[in-house]
């Protein structure tokens, strides 16, 4: 069934989802996974937030991160230049303090936000901080100066605050930060937040975030000896689950977006011994509805399909806006996993696309998997899909995915930045290649007058 790109153009442009990489030491990719050792330099940043494409508010350019430097390129493919001072790409995280990466742009554009490791103190080791540059390239400025670690910042729709995580107060730790005064403010210092986007309403009032919630429980797990015999038992582990929050810009009025109230029963059990480890709750993304009253989001239970939700910022309200039935599929399915990718309200408010990824295996075959990418559009209210696409997964590379797209303001294309060439998706199909890499560094496809990136200096 072909996707009815016309009919909301502003929701139906999902994109296929872009590879995930291997950058420095460990990339946590599986659901829930999560970056966690913030030890430099073998900090393994989260591939979504070093490579999803930003546009600016005129959709112009987009501003990217790709291999521990942040690029601005001409949405026509006619420029790239790079705002880390050298074009050069960063093969090795692990010999390089030279990085940069998250940008985040201003509401007007003007200036962009990212973190970087370029800064050493005194006596002690590089930390990740936060700076602010013109997307010109002029006016660096750092905006954080501490002995911890501060990442992943979001910069609020007034342009007042950015919102960032950081390691301090026994971390990670939810912060923002006046862009004017530098004054930095602790936001829900009690809670373990995920190194996952942060997302403000469109008022910038409030922030969603997602949250690690953990307890110490037993277990079941399955599996089989080398013999094929099968075994199972219990083991003593963290019991993990990735759960939405709400708060507003101040730290008032903290609220837990629970999408599974009613909890009952042993843990799931895990296919491996091993599995153990895998969260038993997911959440993620987080979308909020233009009028920043609802947020819609993606969750699953170890084992289990993930189901679309939508709640109320207060928490209440909670409505199943989609369930997928496994049973609906033109293979005699012997197992099939999903969870969701991407979230994206439509305008009007009256719908939600999603992106969803899985996979299955044939009935009695050892080696047939077969990966699922799907592009579909729920109906807000539950009532049912209103449209589906599969994606081509062989094209786009959903064997292994990174979960965000870059969106046109007007929602005419989708940006995507695949292993560093970044090419727009329009509402009729057409695919224009903006910039390609050349091998150390990236160049625009489609060059005027320069063929090359020039840094912007330091």
């Amino acid at each position: 069934m072909q996707l009815l790109w016309l009919k909301k153009l502003g929701t139906c442009l999902v994109t296929m989802c872009m590879m995930l990489m291997l950058i420095g030491s460990t990339l946590h990719c599986g659901i829930g996974d999560s970056v966690e050792d913030m030890d430099p330099p073998d900090y393994s940043m989260h591939a979504e937030e070093v490579l999803i494409p930003r546009w600016t508010p005129d959709a112009s350019e987009l501003i990217f991160g790709f291999l521990g430097r942040i690029y601005v390129a001409s949405a026509e493919g006619h420029h790239i230049r790079t705002l880390s001072g050298s074009p050069q790409l960063i093969e090795d995280y692990t010999r390089s303090k030279d990085i940069d990466f998250s940008p985040s742009l201003s509401a007007d554009g003007s200036e962009v936000v990212y973190t970087t490791l370029r800064y050493e103190g005194d006596n002690k080791e590089h930390n990740y901080e936060l700076v602010v540059q013109g997307t010109d390239g002029s006016s660096l400025r750092r905006l954080t100066n501490n002995d911890w670690h501060d990442v992943l910042p979001a910069w609020s729709p007034d342009g007042s605050r950015i919102a960032f995580i950081s390691t301090r107060e026994q971390g990670p730790r939810l912060f923002s930060i006046s862009v004017e005064s530098g004054i930095e403010h602790s936001i829900a210092s009690e809670l373990e937040v995920a190194y996952r986007p942060l997302s403000w309403s469109p008022d910038g009032s409030k922030l969603a975030f997602l949250v690690w919630e953990s307890e110490t429980a037993w277990i079941p797990y399955y599996d089989s000896y080398r013999d094929g015999t099968l075994r199972s038992g219990h083991r003593h582990a963290e019991l993990r689950r990735l759960i939405p929050y709400v708060v507003a810009a101040d730290g008032s009025g903290l609220t837990m977006l629970d999408y599974n109230p009613d909890r009952t029963g042993e843990p799931a059990k895990r296919t491996t011994w091993n599995e153990v480890y895998s969260p038993e709750e997911a959440a993620g993304p987080v979308d909020w509805s233009p009028d920043g009253k609802r947020l819609a989001f993606g969750a699953a239970r170890y084992g289990e399909a993930a189901v679309l939700y939508s709640v109320a910022t207060d928490g209440t309200e909670l409505k199943r806006v989609f369930v997928p039935d496994l049973n609906d599929t033109v293979f005699d399915t012997y197992h099939r996993f999903q969870r969701i990718t991407a979230v994206r309200w439509d305008e009007e408010m009256d719908s939600i696309t999603f992106v969803s990824k899985g996979y299955i295996k044939r009935a009695g075959s050892d080696d047939a998997v077969e990966d699922i990418l799907e592009m579909q559009v729920a109906a807000a209210d539950g009532s049912g899909i209103e449209d589906a696409l599969p994606l081509d997964h062989r094209k786009y590379g959903a064997a292994a995915v990174a979960d965000l797209m870059g969106w046109a303001p007007d929602g005419s294309r989708m940006a995507i930045n695949l292993y560093g060439t970044v090419y727009t998706i329009a509402p009729n199909g057409l695919t224009r290649v903006l910039v390609r890499s050349t091998g150390d560094r990236l160049v625009p496809s489609n060059p005027i007058q320069a063929t090359e990136a020039e840094g912007s200096g330091r």
